[in-house]
């Protein structure tokens, strides 16, 4: 029997499919058979979807999205190809609770994480990422994962509570979600490693594509901030090379000879931008924490949109963990480019990787 992921493997994020295919990988290192569960809740298969239009602050936003509209059909069927060939999808689509259930007999485990999946916010409350479908409390494991939130509403406060008692082995990727835990249990969990810190650099390195551009980079991969690129502009001036933004620019309106706009890159295609940029200006978590393993010069940013306190938690913890607090920014500081030491950051992933290891390797261990 196999071990089951449930995570957003389906989003049309990076960080969700790298993280997904880590975990995976990891638990057949770890000498169990794994796939990921082919599962998406109702709100996240409409987000997945070409045609999916999200609300937007500006008109101009908007413009983009829909000139966007054909890079992210593209996107998509990369996305879906790389799931195809790395994630070892389970035989059909699911969609429903009652799908869920009937899976209990097919698999030894459940693992649920990382990512945000216990942010009901998100999922549109969709508790099977909790894994509320399965009954027997034995087979329900929670690696990394993140609530996105600071606290539990009432309105929901229970019905997560009781489902945090069922899990048989419980970790989160936060101390903000350790402390929530811990005030509906009565018990801190442990904090594990994002699933991506599980593999290491050379892992990485061998699914990497290799960079088109020829000229010194730095790399944007920013949601939500134009301002990243002013950044990346200076960084860029000082070291006589051009930026390199993510699916973000219109070309010929913004960024000018100077930047270029790598669209629609596949997860690979991804790893490799990140693997041979000369720095690397992010105000996303998977960006700070791929930059880190492939030992890259970066400067992260923290969010400033509402209630944005909750997801910066994660850069906080990442920080603390990897000794590099001083390489997270908010918008408006000032930055001077400077090289890490990853001498001393690597003696520090590999304890927290092979801490994280031990819970995993116990979780998925029958017990006697």
């Amino acid at each position: 029997m196999k071990v089951g992921i449930l995570t957003f493997h389906k989003a049309i994020n990076y960080g969700a499919v790298l993280q997904a295919y880590a975990l995976r990988t990891t638990v057949e290192e770890l000498g169990q058979p794994c796939s990921v569960i082919d599962y998406v809740g109702d709100k996240m298969l409409k987000e997945s979807k070409i045609f999916y239009f999200p609300h937007h602050e500006s008109l101009i936003d908007s413009m983009i999205y829909l000139f966007r509209l054909s890079m992210r059909a593209g996107t998509i069927k990369k996305f879906r190809q790389f799931s195809k060939e790395y994630l070892d999808l389970s035989d059909k689509s699911i969609h429903t609770t009652e799908e869920l259930k009937a899976l209990s007999s097919q698999y030894k485990y459940f693992i649920t994480g990382s990512d945000q999946v216990f942010n009901y916010n998100g999922t549109g409350d969709d508790f099977n990422y909790y894994l509320e479908f399965e009954k027997d409390s034995n087979k329900k494991i929670a690696y990394a994962p993140s609530f996105g939130i600071k606290e539990i509403d009432d309105l929901h406060l229970e019905r997560v509570k009781n489902n945090l008692n069922s899990f048989s082995s419980l970790s989160v990727r936060e101390s903000i979600g350790a402390d929530i835990v811990e005030m509906l249990t009565g018990n801190r969990p442990e904090e594990v490693c994002d699933p991506t810190f599980l593999l290491k650099k050379n892992q990485w390195e061998e699914l990497c594509v290799a960079s088109q551009y020829k000229k010194p980079y730095v790399l944007v991969y920013s949601f939500g901030s134009r301002h990243l690129e002013t950044y990346a502009k200076m960084l860029a001036d000082e070291m006589g090379g051009i930026v390199v933004n993510i699916n973000r620019s219109l070309p010929l309106i913004f960024g000018g000879r100077k930047v270029r706009n790598a669209y629609a890159p596949s997860p690979c295609e991804f790893l490799g931008l990140i693997k041979n940029a000369e720095a690397v200006v992010t105000n996303s978590f998977h960006g700070m924490a791929l930059s880190i393993i492939l030992q890259k010069e970066f400067y992260g940013f923290t969010n400033n949109y509402a209630n944005s306190e909750g997801t910066n938690c994660r850069f906080q913890t990442l920080g603390e963990k990897s000794g590099l607090s001083h390489r997270i920014y908010k918008l408006g500081d000032n930055i001077e480019r400077s090289p890490i030491d990853y001498a001393e950051v690597e003696k520090k992933i590999n304890s927290w990787r092979e801490e994280s290891l031990d819970y995993l390797k116990n979780a998925i261990t029958p017990k006697q």
